[in-house]
């Protein structure tokens, strides 16, 4: 089935119109960009001397443990959002496990110590408990952008991010990372590399 895909960048300043056949999607929320198709061709250095890679990531391999955890992120952290909201909290996650100074077990990297403000905050951790049909759809939803991750390329629109927070606290971390994108209730940073 094909539905328009509509980008807006942080700025605001640019928007693009896509048509993508995205399957069975539910008909609500902004949906996200897969990367284009690249054939495999061997890596061409740059000047700087660093292999050039097509554009967007993944996909991700993940197990079947990792692929839950990254779902309940999706659900608990962006639930209301547009999948591009859910998208964005799942990259942060796999960029993070992709660094040195995380684990590189994503579920260990979603369950340190206030990494991920729904881990700890004394609710359930089931999504089954949260039985309205809107919460049954977010569950859904969170399950498809992970089947997308693991099956397919996608644009990060979060610039790398490794770190994010609602737009309604100011953490004290934020004031030392660049910040790279807004997407949904989000803002989103990328830290030390």
């Amino acid at each position: 089935m094909m539905r328009p895909l509509v980008l807006g960048f942080a700025t605001g300043l640019a928007v693009a119109t896509l048509w993508l056949d995205l399957g069975p999607f539910p008909a609500h929320g902004q949906r996200f960009h897969l990367a284009p198709k690249t054939p495999p061709a061997k890596a061409d250095l740059s000047p700087a001397g660093k292999a050039e890679t097509p554009p967007g990531e993944g996909p991700f391999r993940l197990t079947e443990r990792e692929a839950q955890c990254l779902a309940r992120t999706i659900f608990f952290e962006a639930r209301g959002q547009s999948e591009l909201g859910g998208l964005s909290v799942a990259l942060v996650a796999l960029h993070r496990a992709r660094q040195s100074s995380y684990p590189a077990d994503t579920c260990a990297v979603i369950h340190q110590v206030a990494a991920f403000s729904w881990y700890s905050d004394g609710k359930s951790d089931d999504p089954a408990d949260y039985g309205a049909p809107a919460d049954q759809r977010a569950w859904r939803d969170a399950r498809q952008v992970v089947e997308v991750l693991q099956n397919s390329r996608v644009q990060d629109p979060t610039g790398g991010a490794d770190h994010y927070h609602a737009v309604y606290v100011s953490p004290e971390w934020s004031r030392h990372f660049p910040r790279t994108a807004r997407i949904g209730d989000h803002i989103f940073y990328r830290g030390h590399r």
